[in-house]
């Protein structure tokens, strides 16, 4: 009974790490957990494009997005037992023109402050890194996201608490 007792408390208190990765590499989009690919091959029914059918989707989506999303950051911005996060972003890019390569340097470098703001008012966040790397000779647009998130799970419960509460 003892022993039951301590590998649930191991369980609660301990952390436990989840690393996810995001890879867009030549037009192929890749989604890995724990560096072994899951595979999410879907077929994707194709529909004519119908105005009609896009306002009544677009305003379903946007009730339930702004209700239900915005009040879950609003709570867990102001919760400070958040969990703890490490993301490390890298974007190889490049356009024909240098120009055009150039303005969305600054570009990127301004969306990354953007993402930076919001991602901390999910997470404590351990470890940030937004690497930008331009390429002025060759077209191309490749990113990759890794992610590490440790949490144990009374902080979920807690945070579960938190966002069921009116």
């Amino acid at each position: 009974m003892i022993w039951v007792l301590i590998v649930l408390l191991a369980i609660l208190l301990f952390p436990i790490r989840l690393k996810f990765t995001t890879v867009y590499e030549n037009r192929m989009f890749r989604v890995y957990f724990f560096n072994k690919e899951l595979n999410a091959k879907k077929k994707v029914m194709e529909e004519k494009a119908n105005v009609r059918n896009y306002n009544i989707a677009h305003r379903k989506f946007y009730k339930i997005f702004k209700e239900n999303f915005s009040t879950a950051i609003e709570k867990l911005s102001r919760n400070p037992h958040k969990i703890k996060a490490a993301v490390k972003f890298e974007l190889r890019y490049g356009f024909e023109d240098a120009a055009l390569t150039g303005i969305a340097y600054g570009l990127f470098n301004g969306i990354n402050s953007f993402i930076y703001v919001y991602l901390r008012k999910l997470f404590n966040m351990k470890d940030y890194k937004f690497d930008i790397i331009p390429d002025f000779k060759n077209p191309q647009f490749n990113f990759r996201i890794t992610s590490i998130i440790y949490f144990n799970l009374v902080k979920v419960i807690y945070i579960l608490v938190i966002l069921s509460r009116r």
